[in-house]
């Protein structure tokens, strides 16, 4: 009777384990699921701010200004657009020390709002876009992950800052920090070194 109870016990212990495996399996299938389409997420806002900012900074070149009859055509008959407007952020924002700026608001449909000015660097031209950290980049490790799924595979330590930097083909780079709660993201049309970046950097208060 022993024997055959302890062969029972070890058929249930398999029968247990072989029926736990395939569910563990299964929730780390789930996860692995969820982080993916998460990163796919924190990607598509980073892509659709660059691509928005690019648009604002091309656009009096693609698009010739209006004169002030047709301005005042539009505004009466009510097609403005509220996608871009001069606007200051509506949180504590980081600015060159002693240097006054333009801000810009975009609002995305469907996406929170951002702010953006340029500036220049040794007269190459740069665009900043500055934000409210998002809930899904709190950690440093999933700030470095956004870094790097664009190339921004580089970094610098800027006063306790860890500043990621990426450069393309075309010799343009693309700069991504956290600081003070704030995601920025700045775009220059020329390659700069990483003293200016670190100078420019430390200049934002």
């Amino acid at each position: 009777m022993v024997a055959h109870s302890s062969v029972a016990c070890r058929c249930l212990m398999i029968h247990q384990s072989t029926e736990t495996k395939p569910m563990n399996e299964h929730g780390t299938q789930l996860y692995a699921l969820w982080e993916k389409r998460r990163k796919l997420r924190i990607r598509f806002i980073v892509v659709l701010i660059m691509c928005i900012v690019l648009f604002l900074w091309l656009r009096p070149h693609i698009f010739p200004t209006k004169t002030s009859s047709q301005s005042s055509t539009l505004s009466g008959s009510g097609q403005t657009s509220n996608a871009v407007t001069k606007a200051s952020p509506d949180f504590a924002d980081l600015t060159p020390s002693g240097k006054g700026v333009e801000w810009s608001r975009l609002s995305p449909p469907n996406s929170a709002s951002f702010y953006v000015y340029t500036d220049t660097i040794s007269g190459v031209p740069i665009r900043i876009s500055e934000q409210t950290l998002p809930s899904s980049l709190k950690s440093n490790d999933q700030v470095a992950e956004l870094a790097k799924g664009y190339n921004a595979n580089r970094s610098i330590d800027v006063d306790g800052t860890t500043v990621y930097i990426g450069t393309s083909a075309k010799q343009t780079q693309s700069i991504i920090l956290v600081k003070r709660s704030l995601l920025i993201l700045i775009t220059s049309n020329d390659v700069l070194n990483d003293h200016q970046w670190d100078t420019y950097i430390s200049s934002l208060q």
